[in-house]
Protein backbone atom coordinates (compact mmCIF):
# COMPACT_ATOMS: atom_id res chain seq x y z
CA UNK A 1 0.00 0.00 0.00
CA UNK A 2 3.29 2.49 -0.03
CA UNK A 3 3.25 2.36 -3.75
CA UNK A 4 2.03 5.87 -4.15
CA UNK A 5 -1.46 5.89 -3.18
CA UNK A 6 -1.48 9.87 -3.44
CA UNK A 7 -1.23 9.02 -7.27
CA UNK A 8 -4.46 9.84 -9.27
CA UNK A 9 -5.68 5.98 -9.40
CA UNK A 10 -4.71 5.84 -5.38
CA UNK A 11 -7.09 9.17 -4.85
CA UNK A 12 -9.92 7.89 -6.68
CA UNK A 13 -9.67 4.19 -5.46
CA UNK A 14 -10.26 6.19 -1.52
CA UNK A 15 -12.62 8.61 -3.13
CA UNK A 16 -14.39 5.68 -4.97
CA UNK A 17 -15.65 4.35 -1.00
CA UNK A 18 -16.89 7.84 -0.01
CA UNK A 19 -18.11 9.48 -3.22
CA UNK A 20 -20.35 8.25 -5.81
CA UNK A 21 -18.39 7.22 -9.51
CA UNK A 22 -20.21 10.26 -11.02
CA UNK A 23 -18.79 12.57 -9.34
CA UNK A 24 -15.58 11.14 -9.23
CA UNK A 25 -15.69 11.78 -13.07
CA UNK A 26 -16.56 15.00 -12.66
CA UNK A 27 -13.65 15.79 -10.17
CA UNK A 28 -11.13 14.28 -12.53
CA UNK A 29 -12.68 16.21 -15.60
CA UNK A 30 -12.53 19.64 -13.43
CA UNK A 31 -8.86 18.38 -12.43
CA UNK A 32 -7.78 18.20 -15.80
CA UNK A 33 -9.22 21.25 -16.83
CA UNK A 34 -7.40 22.99 -14.55
CA UNK A 35 -4.15 21.54 -15.37
CA UNK A 36 -4.89 22.83 -18.60
CA UNK A 37 -5.99 26.38 -18.09
CA UNK A 38 -3.32 26.61 -15.19
CA UNK A 39 -0.12 24.26 -16.96
CA UNK A 40 2.65 26.38 -14.71
CA UNK A 41 0.78 24.88 -11.54
CA UNK A 42 2.14 21.59 -9.86
CA UNK A 43 -0.90 19.69 -7.92
CA UNK A 44 -1.87 15.89 -7.29
CA UNK A 45 -5.01 15.41 -7.73
CA UNK A 46 -5.83 14.43 -3.83
CA UNK A 47 -4.31 18.28 -3.11
CA UNK A 48 -6.24 19.44 -5.52
CA UNK A 49 -9.28 17.83 -3.83
CA UNK A 50 -8.13 19.50 -0.49
CA UNK A 51 -7.32 22.70 -1.63
CA UNK A 52 -11.44 22.67 -3.45
CA UNK A 53 -12.98 21.32 -0.10
CA UNK A 54 -11.12 24.45 1.53
CA UNK A 55 -11.63 27.27 -0.69
CA UNK A 56 -15.54 25.91 -0.45
CA UNK A 57 -15.72 26.54 3.11
CA UNK A 58 -13.99 30.19 2.47
CA UNK A 59 -15.45 31.64 -0.52
CA UNK A 60 -19.24 31.78 -1.22
CA UNK A 61 -18.27 32.62 -4.96
CA UNK A 62 -16.33 29.54 -5.61
CA UNK A 63 -19.29 27.37 -4.33
CA UNK A 64 -21.28 29.51 -6.73
CA UNK A 65 -19.08 28.86 -9.57
CA UNK A 66 -18.39 25.08 -8.61
CA UNK A 67 -22.34 24.16 -8.76
CA UNK A 68 -22.69 26.13 -11.89
CA UNK A 69 -20.27 23.73 -13.51
CA UNK A 70 -21.86 21.07 -11.81
CA UNK A 71 -25.21 22.30 -12.64
CA UNK A 72 -23.87 22.24 -16.22
CA UNK A 73 -21.96 18.72 -16.07
CA UNK A 74 -25.48 17.17 -14.92
CA UNK A 75 -27.24 18.51 -17.52
CA UNK A 76 -25.23 17.73 -19.94
CA UNK A 77 -25.52 14.35 -18.28
CA UNK A 78 -29.47 14.42 -18.45
CA UNK A 79 -29.11 14.95 -22.25
CA UNK A 80 -26.63 12.09 -23.04
CA UNK A 81 -29.40 9.60 -21.00
CA UNK A 82 -32.51 11.04 -22.97
CA UNK A 83 -30.85 10.91 -25.94
CA UNK A 84 -30.17 6.95 -24.78
CA UNK A 85 -33.89 6.96 -23.68
CA UNK A 86 -35.20 7.81 -27.63
CA UNK A 87 -32.88 5.45 -29.34
CA UNK A 88 -34.13 2.94 -27.13
CA UNK A 89 -37.59 4.63 -27.70
CA UNK A 90 -36.73 4.44 -31.37
CA UNK A 91 -35.96 0.83 -30.96
CA UNK A 92 -38.92 -0.33 -29.61
CA UNK A 93 -41.00 1.50 -32.33
CA UNK A 94 -39.81 -0.54 -35.18
CA UNK A 95 -41.79 -2.59 -37.67
CA UNK A 96 -40.53 -6.21 -36.90
CA UNK A 97 -39.21 -8.13 -40.08
CA UNK A 98 -40.08 -11.60 -40.09
CA UNK A 99 -38.22 -12.92 -42.94
CA UNK A 100 -34.54 -13.10 -43.99
CA UNK A 101 -32.59 -9.79 -44.92
CA UNK A 102 -32.46 -11.08 -48.58
CA UNK A 103 -36.38 -11.16 -48.70
CA UNK A 104 -36.18 -7.56 -47.11
CA UNK A 105 -33.87 -6.47 -49.92
CA UNK A 106 -35.54 -7.91 -52.80
CA UNK A 107 -39.09 -6.73 -51.82
CA UNK A 108 -37.67 -2.70 -51.23
CA UNK A 109 -35.41 -3.17 -54.44
CA UNK A 110 -38.63 -4.18 -56.26
CA UNK A 111 -40.74 -1.67 -54.78
CA UNK A 112 -37.92 1.10 -55.80
CA UNK A 113 -37.30 -0.37 -59.04
CA UNK A 114 -41.24 -0.53 -60.13
CA UNK A 115 -41.46 3.28 -59.19
CA UNK A 116 -43.36 2.79 -55.61
CA UNK A 117 -41.03 4.13 -53.46
CA UNK A 118 -37.71 6.88 -54.48
CA UNK A 119 -34.68 6.16 -52.93
CA UNK A 120 -32.06 8.52 -51.76
CA UNK A 121 -29.59 9.64 -54.31
CA UNK A 122 -25.71 10.53 -54.03
CA UNK A 123 -25.55 12.61 -57.54
CA UNK A 124 -27.71 10.88 -59.72
CA UNK A 125 -26.64 7.68 -58.88
CA UNK A 126 -28.75 5.69 -56.34
CA UNK A 127 -27.45 5.55 -52.32
CA UNK A 128 -27.93 2.04 -51.68
CA UNK A 129 -26.07 2.73 -48.38
CA UNK A 130 -28.52 5.47 -47.64
CA UNK A 131 -30.95 3.55 -48.40
CA UNK A 132 -30.01 0.41 -45.99
CA UNK A 133 -29.95 2.77 -43.12
CA UNK A 134 -32.81 4.32 -43.48
CA UNK A 135 -34.73 0.87 -43.95
CA UNK A 136 -32.79 -0.19 -40.65
CA UNK A 137 -34.06 3.30 -38.66
CA UNK A 138 -37.94 2.08 -39.33
CA UNK A 139 -37.32 -1.77 -39.90
CA UNK A 140 -36.08 -4.23 -37.07
CA UNK A 141 -33.96 -6.32 -39.50
CA UNK A 142 -31.92 -9.00 -37.78
CA UNK A 143 -28.72 -7.42 -40.04
CA UNK A 144 -26.16 -4.75 -39.86
CA UNK A 145 -26.43 -1.97 -42.88
CA UNK A 146 -23.26 -3.15 -44.81
CA UNK A 147 -24.89 -6.61 -45.43
CA UNK A 148 -28.30 -5.02 -46.38
CA UNK A 149 -26.81 -2.76 -48.64
CA UNK A 150 -24.85 -5.70 -49.98
CA UNK A 151 -27.99 -7.34 -50.46
CA UNK A 152 -29.37 -4.56 -52.20
CA UNK A 153 -27.07 -3.96 -55.12
CA UNK A 154 -26.52 -7.93 -55.65
CA UNK A 155 -29.98 -9.06 -57.34
CA UNK A 156 -28.68 -12.57 -56.73
CA UNK A 157 -28.85 -12.53 -53.24
CA UNK A 158 -32.11 -14.34 -53.52
CA UNK A 159 -32.59 -17.36 -55.06
CA UNK A 160 -34.34 -16.96 -58.22
CA UNK A 161 -37.19 -19.64 -57.33
CA UNK A 162 -38.08 -17.40 -54.37
CA UNK A 163 -37.93 -14.47 -56.74
CA UNK A 164 -40.38 -15.77 -59.38
CA UNK A 165 -42.86 -16.49 -56.45
CA UNK A 166 -43.06 -12.08 -56.37
CA UNK A 167 -44.93 -10.02 -59.02
CA UNK A 168 -44.95 -6.74 -58.38
CA UNK A 169 -46.46 -4.56 -61.22
CA UNK A 170 -45.41 -1.24 -62.44
CA UNK A 171 -46.51 1.97 -60.62
CA UNK A 172 -47.69 3.41 -63.69
CA UNK A 173 -49.52 0.10 -64.35
CA UNK A 174 -51.80 0.82 -60.95
CA UNK A 175 -51.49 4.35 -60.29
Amino acid sequence: MEDNILDHGGVTAILGDLLPSDLIDFLEKQYEGDKIRKPNREIDFLNYILDLVELQKDTGYLIDSRIKLIQEWIEDKKKELKETANVIQTAKGKIKWKASPAVFSFIFRELVDKGYIEPPTWGTEWSYSGFAKQCLEHFDIQTGSVYLEKAMRDKSSLAVTKTNKFTIPDYSEIA
